[in-house]
């Protein structure tokens, strides 16, 4: 069990966060960003996520973005071939999502990657 809070979020934005439940891909860094951005430029909004661990998440513009996790310490022009998840995500205003990456459903790979509402 992860516990969290969910403080409101901010008017006009939406809040995305991500949980990593994937003992397969051991700790990874998170990148969310628009769809299709190149992740050799991109900085992850969380660096060394272990499994079982949350990151809180962040504040965006309400929108579509990708949400992609590559192994922790993956060097930046080695990102694009790393990635072990990926998901797009749409959020409106007000709104929150947690992105999960999991195991596949009999473990191991490929991993899997979803979206819950926060409520």
């Amino acid at each position: 069990i992860v516990g969290e809070t969910n403080p409101a979020i901010t008017t006009g934005q939406a809040k995305l966060k991500v949980m990593n439940m994937s003992p397969t891909a051991g700790a990874v860094d998170v990148f969310i960003t628009p769809v299709n951005a190149d992740l050799t430029t991109a900085t992850p909004v969380a660096e060394n996520l272990g499994t079982s661990v949350i990151f809180a998440g962040a504040l965006f513009a309400p929108g579509t973005y990708s949400v992609r996790t590559v192994p922790a310490g993956t060097l930046a022009a080695d990102r694009p071939a790393a990635v072990n998840s990926t998901l797009s995500v749409t959020v409106a205003a007000g709104n929150g999502r947690t992105i999960v990456i999991a195991d596949a459903a009999t473990g191991g790979t490929p991993l899997r990657s979803f979206a819950l509402t926060d409520q």
